[in-house]
């Protein structure tokens, strides 16, 4: 009797019972889906502009491409260049100090210094010159004093 009570205590339970498990079947969206929708990570494609771009707009660094950078100070310093454009510059000092040149545009620079001190030049156009001018001048002063000692 007591056998038959435990086999018709099981006998029922094992319909009912494994419904109460967590289901195997369709319901297995509940899992972060590794298919077609795991945008939730970045992107490696086309779409990863958070990065700095190497390429063309790159222009946060100073540029070792189209720049040709001659400089052959002689007696002197030379700081703070960047350069953010398609700029030839050639700078040939023999004494004196050139400090803080930020140069935005095409700009050929070309300054023979033997004698001074030129600050502070920043250049935002199609300028040709060897003063702090702004505008599209051309326009070459060399300045030759020389120091008597």
């Amino acid at each position: 009797m007591e056998q038959q009570r435990m086999g018709m205590r099981r006998s029922p339970q094992q319909p009912g019972g494994f419904n109460r498990t967590p289901q195997q079947g369709g319901m297995t969206n509940r899992m972060p889906q590794q298919g077609g929708t795991m945008n939730r990570m970045p992107q490696q494609g086309g779409t990863n502009n958070r990065m700095p771009q190497q390429g063309g707009t790159n222009n946060r660094m100073p540029q070792q491409g189209g720049t040709i950078n001659r400089m052959s100070p002689q007696g002197g310093t030379m700081n703070r260049m960047p350069q953010q454009g398609p700029v030839m510059n050639r700078m040939s000092q023999q004494s004196g100090t050139m400090n803080g040149m930020p140069q935005q545009g095409p700009v050929m620079n070309r300054m023979s210094q033997q004698s001074g001190v030129m600050n502070e030049m920043p250049q935002q156009g199609p300028v040709m010159n060897s003063m702090s001018q702004s505008g599209p001048v051309m326009n070459r002063m060399p300045l030759r004093r020389q120091l008597s000692a």
